[in-house]
C-alpha cells in the first residue's frame, strides 16, 4: 500500500514508497522527462531517453537478431572493459615489434612449407585454449597464458617477416596497432554508438589508409612486397577482434565474464579463432549441405499429382 502525507517527509517503513499528496499540496510528478536504464531485467543495449509520454522499452538486436543482453550490465563498465582489452591487445603488438625485427635481421627466409606447420602447431595451440578455458581464467595462469599466446604471435610473425626478409613486414603489424589506437578513441566518446558496423568502417579505413601510405614509403615493390602488403590478413585482425568482442560480452561464448577479467578476455581474442572458423565451415558448407540433403531428400518422396 501507498502511503500519503507531506511530500517531504518520508514514512520510516515504507520510505520508497511515498508518493505526492495531490489532495492537499496540489504537487504531480514530474512526467516531461523519463529515463529508461540498462539493467539486469531490462532487454536493452543502452539507456534510452524518452520525452514525454508513458514508460516504453526499446528493446536492442545483436547480430543473429537476438534481443541483446550483455554479461556486464552497466554501460559504463562495459566500455571500460573493453577498452582496458583494447589497450592490452594494443601493448602486446607493440612488444611484437622488436622480435619481428630480431627474425627480419638474423634469419635468413624461412621456407613455405616450414611456415605452414609453424601456423598449423599455433593454431592447435589455440584450440586446446578454447577447450581449457577455465583452466586459464584466473591468476597467475591467465597472465602467464597471455605471455605464451603473445610470444607465439611474435614467431608467427616473424616467420612471416623472414619470408619477405623486408622492413616492410613491420608495416601491418604498424597498421593493426594504429586501428587498436583508433579504437580505443572512438570508444571515447559517447555521441556515436559504438556498434559493429561503425567500428569495423573505422577500422577498414584505417587498414586502406595505412596501405596506401606503405605504397608511398615503399615506391618499387616486388610482386612478393605487393601481395604481402595488400593481401595479409594482419591488418584485418581488428576487425575480428570487434566482431570477438561483441560475441563475449553478447554471452554467446558462455563465458560469463566479469569487469576485472580483461586479460583472460585478450586470450580469448585468439582462442576463440578455431570457433571463427568452425563457424564460417558451418555457414558456408555444412548448412547448404544439410539444405540440398533436405532438398533432394523432399524431391523423392514428393509426388507430383
Amino acid at each position: 500500500m501507498y502511503e500519503y502525507g507531506d511530500s517531504s517527509v518520508l514514512n520510516s517503513n515504507n520510505g520508497d514508497k511515498t508518493v505526492p499528496n495531490v489532495m492537499f499540496d496540489n504537487t504531480m510528478p514530474s512526467l516531461g522527462k523519463m529515463e529508461v536504464q540498462e539493467g539486469a531485467n531490462l532487454n536493452m543495449a543502452s539507456s534510452v531517453t524518452i520525452e514525454g509520454g508513458p514508460q516504453q522499452t526499446l528493446p536492442m538486436y545483436a547480430i543473429d537478431g537476438t534481443v541483446q543482453q550483455f554479461e556486464i550490465p552497466d554501460p559504463v563498465l562495459r566500455r571500460t572493459f573493453a577498452r582496458k582489452v583494447f589497450i592490452t591487445l594494443l601493448l602486446q603488438h607493440i612488444i611484437t615489434l622488436p622480435i619481428i625485427e630480431i627474425f627480419i635481421v638474423c634469419f635468413d627466409p624461412i621456407s613455405h612449407p616450414v611456415i605452414q606447420g609453424v601456423r598449423g602447431v599455433f593454431f592447435c595451440i589455440l584450440v586446446g585454449l578454447y577447450f581449457f578455458s577455465d583452466m586459464r581464467r584466473y591468476p597467475p595462469m591467465n597472465i602467464v597464458v597471455f605471455v605464451i599466446v603473445t610470444l607465439l604471435t611474435a614467431i608467427e610473425g616473424g616467420v612471416i617477416a623472414t619470408w619477405i626478409h623486408s622492413q616492410l613486414a613491420i608495416f601491418p603489424h604498424l597498421i593493426v596497432i594504429v586501428q587498436l589506437l583508433a579504437t580505443v578513441g572512438y570508444s571515447e566518446q559517447t555521441r556515436y554508438k559504438f556498434t559493429v558496423v561503425n567500428a569495423i568502417l573505422l577500422v577498414l579505413l584505417v587498414s586502406l589508409a595505412g596501405h596506401y601510405l606503405t605504397e608511398i614509403v615503399y615506391s618499387s615493390f616486388s610482386f612478393t612486397e605487393i601481395a604481402y602488403a595488400l593481401l595479409s590478413l594482419t591488418t584485418y585482425k581488428t576487425a575480428y577482434i570487434i566482431y570477438d568482442m561483441h560475441l563475449m560480452l553478447s554471452g554467446h561464448h558462455g563465458y560469463n565474464l566479469q569487469p576485472n577479467e580483461y586479460i583472460f578476455a585478450s586470450t580469448n581474442i585468439y582462442a576463440d579463432i578455431p570457433n571463427l572458423f568452425w563457424r564460417m565451415l558451418k555457414f558456408f558448407l555444412i548448412t547448404p549441405l544439410i539444405k540440398m540433403y533436405e532438398f533432394l531428400a523432399g524431391c523423392c518422396f514428393a509426388e507430383v499429382f
